[in-house]
């Protein structure tokens, strides 16, 4: 008995002194960085959140203040510059000191583009200073290599929420159209299969579009990279391009062509503008946008009809492993004083922690950062046990795109200089030549003129090839200037 009471003393003891040095340690690690609660480290973060997403920043700004920054020294300010561009610019001024900006923020919302330029300026952290393998392991290993970037290959942006992308229909318009053609969502799943499809919705409805998309630069970033052929890649921070002509053509065909016959089309600023005037039937989308996809449809002077929504898988190309778009801003600890830096470094850690990170992203339309909080269902359960009010598809949508990522590969442009431009041509020459080609088109068959022979320039090789051309010509100017 003497026995047993003296080994479970030693236990005791032992557990008692595991967690004396675990505290001390904790405490050590802080003291070393140079954190006293006795006199709090004041940080501040910019971002370009409104409405929900601002709402669910501050209370969680103000549950850390009251709870683990009481407790080891760190009081957080939030602050919201409005938009993306005005913070931008917010951010460019006071890094360069213009005349009544204000002091450069501890933590800035950014994208790659804008965290490479203050890099330039030697003013941004690495996170690997303040974090240790097995914390920066926690995260989703692709969201850390999207903030992985520069010359010395540096974890320079963390994640906080991001979004990738989905194939949403109205369910109303694909139930007649496919009950009438015996066509499946089957066909859906690669582009070829939507361009056929458009096309056979073109035909029923005589002549209506069927599909439109978002952020056409992901098509061709993410269909290079599905295609085998990325149009950039980067080593060392250095950006080179890849055109392959196989590549394009497969671009072209299953974009510009079906655009300039009417089969795809693009109106308003977004596609959900788009389908609500029943313009169209389909869309590709951010899985963050999907909270905007209308309830009901009006077409011209008709009355408002009332539509459900399906979600699908984003397409691939016909024989190619499922890749898709990893998108949204992160944030970049600027250089400061050491104890800003770590304590900046502790508040994104507390924030992105299952729990935190969950309310934020879910509520925000977003997905969770961290391994842990994309395991199936874990979303789902804490929906259900947190009582989070969403509307259906938003539920839907994370359940969706979280079954996509788990079976595909997750892609961005990597990050170089004037990695911006690049993204803005990708976004901007096909897709507008597209648009102004199709014009042009409809006013030759409002003069009379038969549509086959008004399409025939634009479905020409030559016509394909001029087209690379002026891109490849373009692309290399952009690099060109490095």
């Amino acid at each position: 008995m003497t026995m047993g009471i003296a080994k479970k003393k030693g236990i005791l003891i032992c557990f008692v002194m595991t967690l004396l040095f675990a505290v001390t340690g904790c405490a050590n690690r802080e003291e070393a960085h140079g954190l006293d609660k006795k006199e709090p480290t004041t940080i501040t973060l910019w971002h370009y959140y409104n409405g929900i997403q601002d709402i669910t920043l501050n209370q969680l700004v103000t549950e850390f203040n009251n709870t683990v920054g009481m407790e080891r020294g760190i009081i957080v300010d939030a602050q919201s510059k409005s938009s993306v561009d005005d913070l931008a610019m917010a951010i460019k001024d006071s890094a360069r000191k213009a005349v009544g900006a204000e002091k450069l923020p501890n933590i800035v919302q950014t994208y790659m583009d804008g965290a490479i330029e203050l890099d330039e300026m030697g003013i941004v952290a690495d996170f690997s200073t303040y974090l240790t393998q097995e914390e920066r392991a926690e995260y989703m290993d692709a969201y850390v290599a999207a903030g992985t970037f520069g010359k010395d290959n540096q974890w320079k942006l963390f994640p906080i929420a991001k979004s990738t992308e989905i194939l949403a229909l109205n369910k109303n318009a694909w139930d007649a159209f496919s009950g009438d053609t015996g066509i499946s969502t089957d066909e859906l799943a690669t582009w070829e299969g939507v361009t056929r499809t458009a096309q056979a919705y073109y035909e029923w409805s005589d002549g209506e579009s069927f599909f439109g998309r978002d952020a056409f630069a992901n098509y061709m970033i993410v269909g290079s990279k599905q295609l085998g052929k990325p149009i950039i890649t980067v080593e060392n921070g250095q950006a080179s391009m890849e055109l392959d002509e196989a590549v394009m053509k497969k671009l072209w065909d299953n974009y510009y062509v079906p655009y300039v016959k009417g089969y795809f089309k693009q109106e308003g600023r977004y596609r959900t503008d788009d389908l609500k005037i029943g313009e169209i039937v389909a869309i590709v989308g951010a899985t963050s946008g999907m909270v905007y996809f209308p309830t009901e449809v009006t077409k011209g002077n008709e009355e408002p009809q009332p539509i459900d929504y399906m979600i699908l898988p984003l397409p691939n190309f016909e024989g190619t492993q499922p890749c898709m778009v990893l998108q949204g801003a992160d944030m970049a600890v600027l250089s400061s004083t050491e104890a800003q830096e770590y304590a900046s470094t502790l508040f994104l850690q507390w924030l992105t922690e299952a729990e935190h990170n969950t309310a934020f992203a879910v509520q925000a339309g977003y997905l969770p950062v961290k391994k842990s909080a994309n395991q199936p269902g874990a979303v789902t359960d804490y929906i259900a046990e947190h009582k989070v009010v969403l509307k259906q598809i938003q539920q839907d949508t994370i359940d969706a795109a979280l079954t996509q990522i788990a079976s595909g590969e997750l892609y961005t442009l990597p990050g170089f200089k004037d990695g911006d431009e690049v993204r803005n041509l990708l976004n901007d020459s096909m897709n507008r030549l597209a648009i102004s080609d199709r014009a042009v088109v409809l006013k030759q068959v409002e003069d009379g003129i038969d549509e086959e022979r008004a399409l025939t320039p634009y479905l020409s090789q030559a016509h394909f090839e001029a087209w690379l051309a002026d891109m490849r010509q373009q692309l290399e100017a952009i690099l060109s200037k490095r």
